[in-house]
């Protein structure tokens, strides 16, 4: 009975302004159910994308983990994406964001896709781009979109558009 109420609620979105919002809960029901937990933060390694969710306060131990994971992802596949769930306002330490900077010197993303949060959220995401700018270090391509749909779709684009995803 569930199955059927659930498929039938589902279907009564197509074609509507909804459609995206279902979408994007059906990808986060998807994903709550492969995820790393490190700390309070979340990851969730697919073939040549993380999709990060960093929550509360992000240490320098919970960094060095994030970013051991990370790396070893990387040397797996070679080119990959970063997608950021920005929902729950981290904050990170002094210590985390510079080993989150100095890392990405040497093991760019093949593009960032930043999704959800407010102002405060996306102006913070802002001043750490700003940071490894000023730096001097290399920048991947990147967007912040509204939705996790549409960042996935972002990325989606940037596979197509890259001859390392040959």
């Amino acid at each position: 009975m569930m199955q059927g109420s659930a498929h039938r609620d589902a279907s009564t979105l197509q074609g509507t302004p909804y459609r995206v919002q279902a979408r994007d809960l059906l990808l986060r029901l998807r994903i709550l159910s492969d995820l790393i937990q490190i700390g309070t933060h979340r990851l969730r390694i697919e073939p040549d994308l993380v999709w990060l969710q960093l929550q509360g306060t992000v240490g320098t131990e919970d960094a060095g983990q994030i970013l051991d994971l990370l790396g070893k992802r990387q040397r797996e596949v070679g080119a990959l994406y970063l997608l950021f769930d920005n929902n729950h306002s981290p904050v990170l330490s002094a210590d985390a964001r510079r080993a989150f900077v100095h890392w990405h010197r040497s093991n760019p993303f093949a593009g960032v896709a930043n999704f959800g949060g407010g102002v405060v959220q996306r102006t913070v995401a802002l001043l750490m781009v700003n940071a490894i700018r000023i730096m001097g270090y290399p920048l991947p391509a990147q967007t912040y979109a509204e939705s996790e749909a549409a960042a996935r779709e972002w990325i989606a684009q940037r596979r197509q558009q890259s001859p390392a995803s040959v």
